[in-house]
């Protein structure tokens, strides 16, 4: 009898443990083919401290930019495959008014993530993002972030012109910024 009841606990548990995995997958899938919001939405304004010079930054200090604003965290595996890309697409466009933005989710302290920035050697900004901030976005977007990597490419009127849910090659992002550019 305690057998059964401990296999009845093991998959009562594996059930619990990958089910939502399974509809954030498939929320995933459904945010990945939505494109962009039906009108250009605003990207909507924000501040924080860039982790790379401890200065703050706003959506004010990027106008007339095309961006890809990037939300990822340390800890996702296909969030941490992007970032080697993005540091290519920063140093080839950055005289061209683009830059990328990256709004870390994690919940871990900021040494955690400034470290990990550090580490990487990141050349872009990064700032730590709120639930609040990520709720702005959200509306914006005209869906929630179910996924990350999450990159909204914004252009130079500071309007979301498409959106990327999960790792995509670096081949999607130029596209998309060259036809801002």
């Amino acid at each position: 009898m305690r057998f059964y009841l401990t296999i009845l606990f093991v998959f009562a548990f594996l059930i619990i443990a990958f089910l939502p995995a399974c509809i954030n997958e498939k929320a995933g899938k459904k945010q990945e083919e939505t494109a962009a919001p039906q009108d250009l939405a605003s990207v909507p304004m924000f501040q924080g401290k860039n982790l790379l010079d401890d200065k703050d930054i706003s959506l004010e200090d990027f106008k007339g930019h095309v961006l890809i604003i990037n939300f990822w965290a340390t800890w996702c595996g296909p969030c941490r495959k992007e970032i080697p890309g993005f540091i290519e697409l920063q140093d080839k466009y950055k005289d061209k008014k683009f830059s990328i933005i990256g709004m870390s989710v994690d919940m871990a302290s900021e040494s955690v993530v400034k470290n990990f920035v550090n580490a990487s050697d990141i050349n872009y900004p990064i700032i730590i993002t709120g639930r609040e901030l990520q709720r702005e976005f959200e509306k914006a977007m005209g869906q929630r972030i179910a996924g990350i990597p999450t990159s909204l490419i914004v252009n130079r009127d500071g309007k979301i012109a498409k959106i990327h849910v999960a790792l995509k090659p670096m081949s999607v992002f130029e596209k998309d910024i060259q036809g801002l550019l």
